[in-house]
């Protein structure tokens, strides 16, 4: 139920002697990362809605209203283009075999999320999520806002560094994102200062690194760390903003041109045969 984050800044405040200051910290803490998933749930719902309700539409398009209409071009006993024979073909094939394309997507979709529930898996998804473009830097962005929260958290709250790391480490979702603040543990560990640490990562840009690094030469850490939260978190909230307000036009659209090419595809054949008579 209590992550290691958790249970490493309630040992802190028990041996300080100040728990009441830690568990409002960890409250305050626990409301924003809350926060914060919610409003990525709630920018969502959405683009979500309407992949909903364009997915029922195409369904019932293709078995039950083309097929129907497909009758109406036999009795026309005349070629039908190109684009209508694939469309009536499609329609069949969705008419005949829908529950067995039910099944088989409602199957793999079950096999992928245990899949990538799996060790294997996990890493593989994780690996492929960081190569997708824009994609990768939202979360980058997300981690690196998450990493530094965690750590200036515990920080400010008397935990030592190569501690900190170590916990922070349990806190990242990411598995390639995880080694990499595995390593930066083990430098800092080693004797290394946490911004040569992080300026041997790929994940860290510069401005962080300085801005950690100011923090950790005037005895501040925790300040740079939180001012690093800060900015990142904007930017996250930014990112989502944008997404979001592209994603939804852009399942618009897909689902109206679709929709476009099927009204299409059945009038040619009207068309062709007023053009005949």
């Amino acid at each position: 139920v209590f992550s290691p984050l958790y249970t490493n800044m309630v040992k802190t405040g028990e041996v300080s002697g100040k728990l009441n200051v830690v568990m409002n910290r960890l409250a305050d803490y626990l409301e924003k990362e809350r926060e914060t998933r919610g409003k990525i749930t709630q920018s969502l719902a959405y683009p979500i809605l309407i992949m909903g309700v364009g997915a029922i539409t195409v369904f019932i398009l293709f078995t039950i209203v083309i097929p129907k209409l497909s009758i109406m071009f036999e009795d026309m006993d005349q070629k039908l283009p190109l684009m209508t024979t694939v469309l009536v073909n499609i329609s069949n094939l969705f008419a005949k075999f829908w529950w067995l394309m039910v099944l088989a997507v409602g199957g793999g979709s079950v096999y992928f999320n245990r899949y990538i529930h799996t060790a294997i898996g996990k890493d593989w998804w994780d690996h492929f999520l960081l190569s997708v473009p824009y994609l990768k830097d939202f979360l980058q962005t997300v981690e690196v806002a998450r990493f530094s929260r965690t750590l200036g958290t515990l920080v400010d709250n008397g935990v030592p560094i190569t501690l900190a790391l170590n916990s922070v480490m349990h806190t990242v979702d990411n598995l390639v994102f995880k080694e990499e603040i595995k390593k930066i543990a083990e430098e800092v560990t080693n004797g290394r200062s946490l911004k040569s640490a992080l300026k041997n990562s790929r994940f860290f840009p510069e401005r962080v690194v300085n801005m950690i690094s100011v923090g950790e030469e005037t005895g501040q850490l925790s300040r740079g760390l939180n001012k690093v939260a800060d900015t990142f978190e904007r930017d996250a909230d930014q990112l989502v903003k944008m997404i979001v307000s592209l994603l939804g036009p852009v399942v618009l659209v897909i689902i109206v041109s679709l929709i476009g090419c099927v009204v299409i595809a059945l009038l040619l054949p009207i068309l062709q045969m007023n053009t005949i008579v």
